[in-house]
């Protein structure tokens, strides 16, 4: 789960970027508990964009260098 790092605001939005173009192993799961794999963030200039407050998770590289862009959209705390 991304959270802020200032109590006054919430991140609502996680946008990851795939700027790798040579890894194995490293696949990003959302909600791992009901194994959903976002397969399509292997490959290179991918994107995927969710709810801050869902669990999220990668796997252990196996060989190469995974690099990815975290982007996170914050606003007001929810009330």
């Amino acid at each position: 789960i991304d959270i802020a790092r200032r109590q006054i605001n919430d991140i609502k939005l996680t946008i990851l970027i795939n700027l790798s173009d040579n890894f194995t192993g490293g696949e990003f799961w959302l909600n791992p508990g009901n194994k959903v794999m976002a397969k399509e963030l292997s490959n290179p200039g991918s994107a995927i964009i969710f709810k801050s407050d869902i669990i999220h998770s990668v796997t252990p590289i196996k060989s190469g260098t995974r690099k990815t862009l975290a982007i996170f959209l914050e606003g007001p705390n929810w009330k």
